[in-house]
């Protein structure tokens, strides 16, 4: 057979293979201690469907149902946490990259987060990084970062459907409004904080166009004056939101009866409002669930040693085998494979 005269080199020069191969895992296992690590931290999460539901008031607030919207909300709020601010700040915390400001290496940063959709409601968030512990510590600050960002988007829908119906109550009441504004405001720093940027910000438009005696300047200078008198130097975003007794606030007031139903309506939804922001408040960090917690891994991902000896072994052997065939081969076989005649 054509194929003996090779195997009987292969066989009679086998040293010469072994000692290549033994080269080439010695190559091997010193590029496992030169090249540089990864390292995955893992986790499964899952966010409820019902941190998109709204109890009590889901007669009047509509609901998504549909799985693949569903799947779609998911996916931005964890995009939405993952920003570039954030991604700025974890950089600079952790000493990710080397200039946090640049907007290519956070970009590359971004890639080393990997958000992986695994069924309907959960979702496998990688990270890798070349030291283990500072892996696990990024995937834990944006788990937390995560829970966050999805308790202020859900108390965001809550609080603007609790004041879209109280200024609905107060254009139906007549009598002390003031006093009912009053009371609200002096209850809701939040709320207060939340309109006084928003007159901030009108006014730094305005002053693009027009001086500063201009009448809707002035006019919003002066609601500005008024807001300020409320104290809002002790609210910070994790300050328990206070929502007043609405029973207090309308009290006094005067309603026309042509809108008694219309009044007794928002009163009912708004006392529902008050119990679910009341819920939301005590059930902190419900919507995330942990599948499979994060750990500081043992091993890196890459490069692993089994694998290097493997590739180094067939290199090896690959290597060893044309070094004790090639002078084996005729010369008509060499011109073809090297196109031109050797001696």
């Amino acid at each position: 057979m054509s194929e003996t005269p090779y195997l009987n080199a292969l066989l009679q020069y086998k040293g010469k293979i072994l000692n290549t191969v033994a080269i080439c895992c010695i190559l091997s296992l010193g590029s496992y201690f030169i090249l540089p690590k990864n390292y995955k931290v893992s986790t499964s999460i899952a966010l409820q469907t019902q941190y998109f539901q709204l109890p009590l008031v889901s007669g009047f607030m509509p609901e998504t149902v549909d799985p693949q919207e569903l799947r779609s909300k998911r996916e931005a709020l964890i995009h939405l946490a993952l920003n570039q601010k954030y991604l700025e700040e974890m950089a600079e915390k952790y000493k990710l990259v080397k200039d946090p400001s640049n907007s290519y290496e956070i970009e590359l940063l971004n890639k080393k987060f990997e958000i992986v959709p695994n069924g309907s409601s959960s979702f496998i968030v990688n990270f890798n990084a070349t030291d283990p512990t500072v892996a696990y510590q990024v995937l834990e600050d944006f788990l937390n970062h995560l829970k966050k960002v999805m308790t202020e988007e859900r108390r965001t829908v809550l609080l603007n459907l609790h004041d879209a119906i109280q200024e609905q109550l107060e254009s139906i009441s007549v009598g002390k409004l003031g006093e009912a504004s009053s009371a609200i405001l002096s209850a809701r720093p939040d709320l207060v904080q939340r309109q006084i940027e928003n007159v901030q910000n009108q006014i730094e438009t305005l002053k693009k166009t027009y001086s500063e005696r201009h009448p809707r300047i002035l006019a919003l200078k002066q609601e500005l004056s008024k807001l300020s008198q409320y104290n809002t130097k002790s609210f910070t975003e994790n300050t328990p939101v206070s929502v007043p007794n609405i029973d207090q606030v309308i009290a006094g007031t005067q309603i026309d009866p042509a809108s008694l139903d219309l009044f007794n309506d928002l009163i009912r939804k708004y006392r529902y409002l008050e119990v679910v922001i009341y819920m939301d408040q005590q059930n902190k960090d419900q919507y995330v669930s942990f599948l499979n917690e994060p750990y500081v891994p043992h091993s890196p991902t890459f490069p692993k040693l089994p694998l290097l000896l493997t590739w180094g072994i067939a290199l090896g052997f690959l290597l060893g085998s044309v070094r004790v065939l090639l002078p084996t081969l005729p010369k008509s076989q060499l011109v073809r494979t090297t196109g031109e005649i050797l001696p």
